[in-house]
């Protein structure tokens, strides 16, 4: 068990035992790692100052062979946005809880995500495009929307538009609902008559208004491409049609409930529009 250098984005940082942290990383090389940094909770610690969630770090990490908890015995920070960094917020404390609360989502859906998995570079990529990209987008809440569509994309849920409504050209969509079923991920036409309002009906199906399912048609037009999630925008209400609708897609796709997702609700998408 040899300590190797990685570079790694920090996906989470929770206290363990008395002097230490557990902290989730994902690699380009290893994919998700969980590991140990001993001592980083002791004063003066290096370590706790460089573990900083949605920070680019080289670190020090000692994976072993068989599974279980890695050693991280070092960290030097590359990179960091500034709404993560220590102190962030003074000036527009609204605007650095929404990238924060849009950053982990993003990151708790990356720890679901398995060591030595074949797309960790991809992943790798895609996340520091988002946490970076959160940092400079005029809009961030629609960066967020693209961005996680674009990760449920790369773990291969990635949403699809019926052929018949791929015939009409962007803006052209009929001024009617839409519908998703998060099974299979494909929007369809409404039933005339049978959904009147957007959100998650009682059947478990999903309901966008043209709005929304227009944006969602762009997004799979350019193949959910990374390059772009700074510059997409979808107006709020649509937007957070949207948010939502990825958040329910992920924990139906994982099977799970994503803690971070309550966090967004009462930070972000509960305001009155």
């Amino acid at each position: 068990m040899g300590i190797e250098k990685v570079q790694a984005l920090v996906l989470d940082v929770r206290e363990y035992r008395e002097t230490s942290f557990l902290v989730s990383l994902l690699t380009r090389e290893y994919g998700h790692v969980r590991g140990v940094a001993k001592g980083a909770r002791r004063r003066g610690s290096h370590l706790a100052a460089a573990l900083q969630p949605f920070a680019r770090v080289s670190a020090q990490v000692a994976i072993h062979p068989s599974g279980g908890l890695a050693n991280i015995t070092g960290a030097d920070v590359l990179q960091r946005p500034t709404y993560a960094a220590p102190g962030a917020g003074s000036d527009d404390p609204a605007g650095v809880l929404a990238r924060m609360a849009y950053a982990g989502v993003f990151a708790e859906v990356l720890t679901h995500s398995h060591e030595n998995d074949p797309h960790s570079a991809e992943l790798f990529d895609l996340a520091w495009t988002f946490f970076y990209g959160l940092e400079t987008a005029p809009h961030p809440g629609s960066c967020a929307v693209a961005g996680l569509f674009a990760l449920l994309a790369a773990l291969g849920f990635a949403v699809q538009i019926e052929d018949s409504l791929r015939a009409f050209a962007p803006g052209t969509l009929p001024k009617s609902l839409y519908q998703i079923h998060p099974e299979d991920g494909t929007v369809l036409p409404g039933a005339p008559g049978s959904v009147h309002t957007a959100g998650l009906t009682e059947g478990g199906v999903f309901v966008l208004t043209v709005e929304a399912a227009e944006a969602l048609a762009q997004l799979a037009r350019n193949d959910y491409a990374r390059e772009d999630l700074a510059d997409f925008t979808v107006g709020q209400r649509a937007g957070r049609q949207l948010l939502r609708l990825a958040t329910h897609l992920l924990e139906t796709h994982l099977e799970t409930r994503l803690r971070s997702v309550r966090y967004l609700e009462e930070m972000v998408l509960r305001p009155a529009v």
